[in-house]
This record gives C-alpha cells, sequence and structure tokens, in this order.
C-alpha cells in the first residue's frame, strides 16, 4: 500500500501547490490492470490490486479537485510489461499459467516499457490539455479477450 498507493498520494500532494501557483500542471498516475479488472493470473495479490485500484479513484479525484487550477490528472493502467521486475515475476510462474497469460493477451506479448513511457509523454504534453480525470488502458487487448 505505501510503495503502491501512497506513494502516489504523497506526490500530488506535494506538487499541487506549485503547479497551482503557476495555474498550470500535469500528473500522471501509474495504475495496473489489476486496480481495473479481477486478477486471475496470481500477479500482485489482493493488496497490489486494492493499491492500485486505489489509485484510479485518487486520479479521478484529484483531477476533480485540481482542474479549475489549470492542472490535468491522468492515470496509465498497463497491463503486464516487459521489465526487469516484471520478467522474473513472469518466469517465476508455473510454464501452463504463463501460456495462459499470452493466450489471455490478443496482442501475445508484454508490453516494452518505452509504449507506456509514450503514453506519460503524451498525457504531460499540450496536446492532452482537455483529457483529465481519465485512465488509458494499455494491456495488448487483455480486456477484450
Amino acid at each position: 500500500m505505501n510503495l503502491n498507493l501512497k506513494s502516489q498520494f504523497l506526490c500530488c500532494r506535494e506538487v499541487a501547490a506549485p503547479m497551482r501557483r503557476q495555474a498550470w500542471g500535469r500528473i500522471v498516475n501509474i495504475a495496473s490492470n489489476a486496480g481495473r479488472y479481477r486478477s486471475n493470473t496470481g500477479f500482485g495479490g489482493l493488496a497490489y490490486s486494492a493499491a492500485k485500484g486505489g489509485v484510479l479513484q485518487l486520479t479521478r479525484s484529484v483531477a476533480h479537485e485540481l482542474g479549475s487550477s489549470g492542472i490535468t490528472v491522468n492515470a496509465i493502467a498497463p497491463g503486464s510489461v516487459l521489465s526487469e521486475r516484471g520478467w522474473r515475476e513472469f518466469e517465476s510462474l508455473p510454464v501452463e499459467l504463463r501460456k495462459r497469460v499470452l493466450a489471455e493477451t490478443p496482442l501475445g506479448r508484454f508490453a516494452r516499457a518505452e509504449e507506456i513511457a509514450s503514453i506519460a509523454v503524451f498525457l504531460a504534453s499540450e496536446d492532452a490539455s482537455y483529457i483529465t480525470g481519465a485512465t488509458i488502458v494499455a494491456n495488448g487487448g487483455w480486456c477484450a479477450a
């Protein structure tokens, strides 16, 4: 909870005052597929899913509170990302479960970190100036499976 929810709450709280003073800002929170859908893969567990669900509500609430100050607040909810940690966790799963995770993802692969980073860059840009309180789901179509 401290790592996955409280830390994002504290960051939002710290940057709000200076962003309000300048009447502009962009906050991009990192949620997870696990915060939106039930997890049947064993990844993360109950506390992780609850914390990431909390990030989604935090994002909506802070967007509502800061919107009139010219600050947008959005979240990204990635599925599995091919990071060193993500790959280690994936490899620790039984082979049949690994096959199921990939089979349930229409794109049949993990996201590259750069793919998630490019969404964050977009949300922090002027091109996303009318998007706030939103969550961009980047899970390779997992929710479509």
